[in-house]
């Protein structure tokens, strides 16, 4: 993950620079690009896979909903960590996240990639029995522009154990956005147009009311929580939550969760700001009850600006699992840390 970056202020998003302001500044530099992915992943199990009762799994279809994020040490290798879910196909709780390295392939005058890639990781959970939970992913997709830096991915590999303990082939679909970041040199050319694009992260902390557990009781629930915004323009952004359980007898449960959401332009002597998300995604373990692990999580909210960069936020929503009794109000609060980068292309 890049530790070191370049930045503006957050209420620069969307504000395009004239190339010609950027040479001879601290941008007229070679860029670094990384990629974000969110996809839809099939694991058809294989082999001897079982659950941790002994049961086969062979046969069965685990539909994992996750994130991707990739840095690119030059034109063709990068490094990558994913994170997994699963939402269907087997009880709640399932979850893997690698890191690893790949090549990136090029064609069709940069419309058309392939990517072979490896990774090593941890999964487990669900009742699937994986041993020690250590995996290998080797992998190889191929994406497609659709507009813009905007690409469609489609993916063929497997996800096992090194001693196929637990056999999975994997086949899944994503959308994945490119950016060139923090300079305005690309393939040793200068760049045509630059545009500062809005980040978010967040951290907070979330309090279900009256969390549905297996087993036919309730009690509240606490989790931690990090999301991170991404602005598609000046007020819609994409969103990637990751929350673990903290306080209230859960202490297994975790959720990975993706969506969109719409924030308003800053009033009250620009000090205050609300916004609207709706995330879904995978969600189990800590005998909540979740089905087989797909969420639905709405939520409104307020941010009230300390800083240039930071704010407090808090915000109310409901949860829902689908196939499962979590149904619950909830709330949360935290703080945000807002920034720009420079997007050139």
């Amino acid at each position: 993950m890049p530790l070191s970056y370049s930045y503006s202020n957050f209420e620069n998003r969307e504000t395009t620079i004239p190339i010609e302001d950027l040479k001879d500044t601290s941008w007229d530099t070679k860029s670094h690009r990384i990629s974000a992915m969110v996809h839809l992943n099939n694991l058809s199990v294989e082999g001897d896979s079982q659950f941790s009762d002994g049961t086969p799994i062979k046969g069965r279809t685990i539909r994992l909903a996750g994130f991707e994020f990739n840095s690119f040490l030059n034109d063709n290798w990068f490094y990558f960590v994913k994170a997994d879910g699963a939402y269907s196909g087997i009880p709640a709780g399932y979850m893997d996240i690698f890191i690893g390295g790949g090549y990136h392939l090029s064609m069709n005058k940069n419309r058309t990639n392939i990517q072979a890639k490896f990774g090593i990781g941890a999964g487990g959970g669900g009742g699937v029995d994986t041993k020690g939970g250590f995996l290998i992913y080797p992998d190889l997709s191929i994406e497609q522009k659709i507009y813009d830096n905007l690409y469609v991915s489609v993916n063929k590999g497997f996800l096992m154990s090194p001693n196929a303990h637990f056999l999975s082939s994997t086949l899944g679909v994503g959308l994945k956005y490119y950016i060139e970041k923090d300079g305005i040199q690309i393939d040793d050319a200068t760049a045509k147009e630059s545009k500062f694009k809005g980040i978010e992260t967040i951290i907070k902390q979330d309090w279900y009311i009256d969390a549905n557990r297996n087993g036919g009781f309730s009690q509240d629930m606490h989790q931690i929580s990090l999301q991170i915004n991404v602005f598609l323009n000046k007020y819609i952004y994409g969103a990637g939550q990751t929350s673990f359980a903290n306080f209230g007898d859960a202490g297994a449960y975790a959720e990975g969760i993706v969506g969109l959401g719409v924030q308003s332009p800053l009033f009250l002597d620009r000090k205050v700001s609300v916004f609207a998300q709706v995330l879904a995604g995978a969600a189990g373990g800590g005998g909540i009850s979740t089905g087989e692990g797909l969420i639905v999580k709405p939520s409104l909210g307020t941010n009230v600006k300390l800083t240039n960069n930071l704010n407090l936020r808090g915000g109310f929503g409901y949860v829902k699992a689908r196939g499962g009794e979590l149904s619950s109000v909830f709330a949360n609060f935290g703080l945000t840390y807002d920034f720009s980068f420079l997007s050139a292309k």
